[in-house]
């Protein structure tokens, strides 16, 4: 019995191994590309928000007497830098969600996939422990006996 849970388990590493092997490569591929476009958006977003603060530093000195028009430029900025800021939060949590969905789709797969894999290990070996106990017990008797009767059942059948 000891046995049998240590072979399932070394089954299981060999299968967790594997599995994290294989697909190491294709989510580090994609994690790095995600990676690589959240990093073009930010600095996409910089480079708005940097063109944004140089406007604002010319309409300053072009109209330093005219506050109500300075404040009004202000708002415009920060709404658009807040709506910006809204975009990309949405973005990365819907990127966030479908990468959960994604994940636990494939673990239930893997979990279905190990799950079964473990289910034929355990017929086949109570097929060779059945197979095995039979070798051991069955005896020259029982054989012409198992015998007898089949061959007692294929004329009833033919009759």
């Amino acid at each position: 019995m000891d046995m049998e849970i240590l072979l399932q388990w070394i089954n299981f590493l060999i299968l967790a191994g594997a599995l994290f092997y294989w697909a190491r490569t294709p989510l580090k591929l994609f994690l790095r590309q995600r990676h690589d476009e959240i990093r073009k958006e930010i600095q996409e977003v910089s480079t708005l928000l940097q063109k944004a603060s140089r406007y604002f530093k010319e309409y300053e000195k072009k109209l330093a007497g005219v506050n109500l028009e300075i404040d009004a430029l202000n708002k415009e900025m920060c709404q658009l830098g807040e709506i910006e800021k809204k975009h990309l939060v949405d973005a990365a949590s819907r990127f966030a969600g479908q990468l959960k969905e994604e994940l636990a789709k494939a673990g239930e797969m893997e979990l279905r996939k190990a799950k079964q894999l473990l289910h034929l290990k355990t017929l086949d070996l109570a097929f060779q422990i059945a197979e095995k106990t039979v070798r051991e017990k069955i005896t020259i008797e029982d054989q012409g006996r198992l015998s007898k009767n089949y061959l007692d059942s294929l004329r009833g059948l033919s009759v």
